[in-house]
């Protein structure tokens, strides 16, 4: 398995951009159709969008866990339909368009194929010096370094799958609505009973003290689920005291049945060991940790 570092309701409006005729082989434009909506759950923040219509229409979720820059985007609709469990993407946030591949999950969201890519950034993260420590790496990717200039510069998705049709969605400027994420992932902070501000200015994130990857083995998947062959996505939110000891975990979604989420919670409070988060003042304090599993059929 590998690893991944009812509240108010809200709207931001955008100027839908005009569909135009698509070239032969280049991507297929869709314009933005309606507002961004942006819900909040109690763990997790979804803006949405729509592109298109009819049977090329596709809807865009990013969704984040916590406050900081990285993302999960699922794409919802017709264009998204295959019989691959996973699958290759190249994906591009433009104007400039420079795609880089991307490892999807693939499934169904209601009635509509989806794709569901675990971990993204507007903007391509820098990559960690050699030598990084984990506590080092957590914290680099706990808080937010995209500035709404670079946000506002991002105007458009290009999908560009290995088969099949290519799209490029017309988000328009998107410093408005990530302002809004932004301000909705501060509420879940706060509706967790931590302070936002006080967990941006942390010294050191809470941070295992062992491999994660050594909490769960291929000995762990759960015996009905092999029956069925299947394979699972669980994100979780663990509650971590001023001591480093678990106090909660809580799934945050999954995209199979219960058998992974509570099995997941149930090893991981068993088996993870922290160090607490240190304050400003270098102080323990109270925190999270929010990371992800995925359980794939033993080979």
């Amino acid at each position: 398995m590998r690893w991944n570092i009812p509240l108010l309701a809200a709207a931001v409006a955008m100027t839908a951009s005009t569909t135009q005729a698509a070239k032969p082989l280049d991507p297929i434009p869709l314009a933005h159709v309606g507002p961004w909506e942006v819900n909040y759950d109690d763990d997790s923040c979804h803006l949405i969008g729509t592109f298109g219509s009819g049977d090329e229409r596709i809807i865009a979720r990013f969704t984040r866990f916590r406050p900081g820059d990285g993302f999960s985007l699922a794409l919802i609709g017709k264009p998204m339909t295959t019989s691959a469990s996973s699958s290759r993407t190249k994906l591009d946030f433009g104007p400039v368009v420079d795609p880089q591949e991307y490892e999807s999950l693939n499934g169904m969201m209601g009635a509509a194929p989806a794709a569901v890519f675990s971990s993204m950034t507007l903007i391509e993260r820098p990559k960690l010096a050699k030598g990084t420590t984990l506590a080092e790496a957590i914290k680099a990717f706990q808080f937010a370094t995209i500035t709404a200039e670079q946000e506002a510069a991002v105007r458009t998705l290009t999908v560009l799958p290995k088969n099949g049709k290519s799209y490029r969605l017309a988000l328009g400027p998107m410093a408005a609505p990530m302002a809004t994420l932004r301000g909705c992932t501060n509420d879940l902070v706060r509706h967790w009973g931590l302070d936002p501000a006080e967990q941006a200015s942390l010294t050191r994130a809470p941070a295992p003290i062992d491999n994660p990857g050594n909490w769960m083995s291929s000995r762990d998947y759960p015996t009905n689920m092999l029956r069925r062959g299947g394979n699972g996505l669980v994100r979780f939110r663990l509650d971590i005291s001023e001591t480093g000891s678990i106090s909660g975990c809580h799934i945050q979604s999954t995209t199979n049945p219960d058998a992974f989420a509570d099995l997941s919670c149930q090893l991981i409070s068993r088996r993870g060991r922290f160090n607490p988060a240190l304050d400003r003042n270098g102080k323990t304090i109270k925190s999270y940790f929010i990371s992800s599993v995925k359980w794939m059929v033993p080979g």
